[in-house]
């Protein structure tokens, strides 16, 4: 008797060898074996999806691929063919042949090396909210059978999975704020997912690093609304392509970070969440009466603390009048818009600057002048804006 341990439902496969050697064929003996791991998978999310049903129609299915370094391969399609045929003619669900994003249950899974070993992991996901509703998996022996047929076309990829594979939406890793860098790894295909809970509210920053050309974007819990994006967030280095939000965080909420490579970009990355030091000696400033004091010439480090934030500044112009210039930098969406001491609107800027921030170049004369900044998505976050006086030329 030949014995090979999974780690399915803590279960031992036993296949019977009791023909001779010569009449024994291998491959038949472990295609049985994948036929009976992929049986136990259909059973076993059949018997959460009955915990879960109560009395109403029969959920909708979806079986999908089993990727190996987010690539199709002829083991993962055998692993999904075979799990979707056990399931097919059960009366407590019925399988759906096309995917639905928008509702339904989806199985899903990745296929892996794990030295000798070959694990086929396996998780079942209400696709409605993303959320993971069981997961587990199992163990085969790695033989020559099984390598072939996890062979894909085309290169390898030559960035190799992290530690921390397989995070998704659904299953994301906790990123510690004010802890260590994360080493992280995107190879072909892949994208990654952090999460992020706060007891009390802070104003976060999270942030990459290393020549990867990182995109960052931050989703309320469930991953279903995204807050904010950022790409090469730290635009005062042209080299640096890393990615760099801030977000105001409420207390015991919790909130989703997923990395990409811009444009499909591999290779090794950090990650680290900070809280935010934002110098918004400013506030209150949310009226036109409440404005704070900008000097030409000078800057401020400011934030919107929540999604109804909105600042207002006050700069006076001397005799003479001139160009009064206003930007905004950071990664926020920032918007400009400018009063008079009538407080009549004299103009509007809206991604007139670098990276969605606003810039305003407007003849003025002397008098006090006001300037109310919003984030155009209402989003949080820190900014720094400032302003100065320039001499009038013929082009204004």
């Amino acid at each position: 008797m030949k014995v090979f341990r999974t780690g399915l439902f803590g279960l031992f496969i036993c296949v019977s060898m009791m023909l001779p050697l010569s009449a024994q064929n291998p491959d038949a003996v472990l295609l049985a074996e994948i036929d009976a791991v992929c049986a136990r998978i259909a059973s076993a999310v059949e018997r959460k999806i009955v915990s879960l049903k109560g009395a109403g129609p029969a959920p909708q299915v979806f079986v999908e691929n089993f990727y190996t370094d987010r690539r199709e391969t002829p083991f993962g399609s055998l692993v999904a063919l075979n799990v979707r045929t056990a399931l097919a003619g059960r009366s407590t669900l019925s399988v759906r042949t096309t995917p639905d994003n928008r509702g339904g249950l989806h199985i899903r899974g990745e296929v892996i090396r794990i030295g000798p070993l070959v694990r086929i992991n396996a998780q079942l996901v209400r696709m409605e909210d993303q959320v993971l509703l069981w997961s587990e998996h199992a163990d085969l022996p790695g033989n020559n059978l099984i390598l072939d047929m996890l062979a894909f076309s085309g290169e390898e990829a030559s960035v190799s999975w992290d530690a921390w594979e397989m995070d998704r939406r659904e299953n994301p890793v906790a990123l510690e704020v004010s802890g260590s860098q994360m080493n992280r790894s995107l190879h072909d295909g892949d994208e990654d997912w952090f999460s992020i809970n706060l007891n009390e509210a802070a104003i976060i920053s999270v942030y990459t690093s290393g020549s990867v050309d990182t995109y960052l974007t931050a989703y309320e819990s469930g991953g279903t609304r995204e807050l904010k994006s950022n790409d090469d967030g730290f635009s005062d280095d042209d080299s640096n392509l890393n990615a760099n939000l801030t977000l105001s965080c409420e207390a015991g909420k919790t909130y989703l970070f997923r990395v990409t490579g811009f444009e499909g970009a591999t290779g090794f990355y950090g990650i680290q969440a900070e809280r935010a030091v934002v110098d918004d000696s400013g506030e209150p400033n949310d009226t036109l009466d409440m404005a704070t004091e900008l000097a030409p010439g000078t800057s401020l480090t400011a934030s919107f603390s929540d999604s109804s934030d909105v600042d207002w500044y006050r700069i006076e112009v001397g005799a003479g009048g001139g160009v009064l210039y206003v930007s905004t930098t950071g990664s926020q969406d920032t918007v400009i818009h400018l009063y008079d001491q009538n407080e009549d609107h004299l103009a509007e800027a809206d991604d007139t600057g670098d990276d969605y921030n606003a810039s305003l170049r407007i003849p003025v004369s002397s008098g006090a002048y006001y300037i109310k900044i919003t984030d155009f998505d209402e989003h949080s976050g820190r900014y720094t804006v400032q302003a100065d006086i320039l001499a009038s030329d013929s082009d204004d």
